[in-house]
């Protein structure tokens, strides 16, 4: 079984981020750009209906109005199978729609992918037949997580994204963190284990802070929503990392105090603006990061120290590690959200020595 994406064709680009984000995270997925040319369009958009677990909509005015999309998701409803909207842009939607409880993506920060693959999993795992976790000990699931059977541990993995008992804190850890003589987990397996540990608070924090430090770089990927999740009660652990972890467990913290939004975060955050170090492989540097969070927590003190930061990269010729443009473009425009007296001047003296140059 597979989900399948409806959305309009106005919107395929966010539609495919949707489809790689769902198979990076196990699902199968049914998009309509699969279909063959001259296939009956019907007939092949209804089997794949009859053979998704769920229907997941991108709603914009450009879907709410299609009669194709209508069509997907209105078959869906009646046909039984579950329907959950992406709310991309803000539009008006039919009432059917607004009881399937949307997921807000129209902001480009804290998409909340992690809650769409819950919700997908719950279907899914309701569609199998799953047994409530908490009746499977955290030695028998290990021992399924183990077994060479594929659907064993199949199902096993099932059972370890919804495990919620605390007591299996230390199969948690052996999954993530084998130790040299231990059994190496395959990545489904690692990334099931950090769901997990989302699922138990403050009580799975000292592992999600290690865990920051893996050699899987998509389990420090996927520990960052679970710390942001935990709010302030994670700031104190991770401005400890700040100060002394490694420069990419470093850099991964300052996004996620900036997404946290902790003022306590704020001193902090100001000393790592002298921090250069960068990781190797994107050029990614904490002081860039620092900067960023300190934006993003926007208190007076905070905008100070980023934007006198950002005025000093106007003349900076490295590129922006995400934007892809050059870091003094980049700083031009945090300078011009700062929006002080002193930022409007720093941004009209690199424009106007830019147009000298030119």
């Amino acid at each position: 079984m597979h989900v399948f994406i409806s959305y309009s064709h106005d919107d395929l680009e966010f539609a495919e981020n949707v489809r790689h984000e769902l198979e990076r995270r196990g699902f199968t997925v049914w998009i309509d750009e699969l279909t063959p040319a001259g296939d009956d369009w019907r007939q092949d958009i209804e089997d794949a209906l009859r053979a998704a677990f769920a229907v997941v909509v991108i709603l914009t005015p450009m879907s709410t109005a299609s009669l194709y999309v209508t069509y997907e998701w209105s078959f869906a409803l009646g046909a039984g199978i579950t329907v959950i909207p992406l709310l991309r842009k803000d539009t008006d939607f039919h009432p059917r729609i607004d009881r399937a409880q949307y997921l807000d993506f129209t902001s480009t920060k804290n998409r909340p992918w992690v809650a769409l693959a819950d919700r997908l999993t719950s279907e899914r795992d309701r569609r199998h037949n799953v047994p409530p976790t908490r009746t499977v000990s955290p030695d028998d699931l290990g021992e399924a997580l183990r077994s060479r059977q594929a659907d064993t541990r199949a199902n096993a993995v099932r059972m370890l994204r919804r495990l919620d008992d605390p007591t299996a804190l230390p199969l948690l850890e052996s999954l993530l963190f084998p130790g040299d003589n231990g059994a190496r987990y395959t990545p489904d397996i690692r990334k099931a284990a950090v769901e997990a540990l989302g699922n138990l608070g403050d009580e799975a924090l000292p592992l999600l802070i290690r865990a920051l430090a893996h050699t899987d770089k998509n389990v420090r990927f996927d520990v960052a929503p679970r710390l942001i999740a935990l709010g302030d009660m994670a700031v104190p652990s991770l401005l400890t990392v700040l100060r002394t972890g490694g420069v990419d467990a470093r850099v991964r913290v300052t996004y996620i105090l900036g997404d946290i939004g902790s003022r306590d975060a704020v001193p902090a955050l100001i000393e790592r603006l002298d921090d250069r170090e960068h990781t190797p492989t994107f050029r990614k540097r904490v002081c860039d990061g620092a900067a960023d969070a300190l934006m993003t927590i926007a208190t007076p003190e905070a905008h100070k120290a980023a934007g006198a930061y950002w005025e000093l990269q106007l003349t900076s010729k490295r590129k922006h590690w995400q934007k892809d443009i050059a870091l003094s473009d980049y700083a031009a425009e945090q300078l011009s959200a700062v929006d002080t007296p002193a930022a409007r001047r720093a941004v009209a003296r690199w424009r106007e020595q830019a147009d000298r140059e030119v």
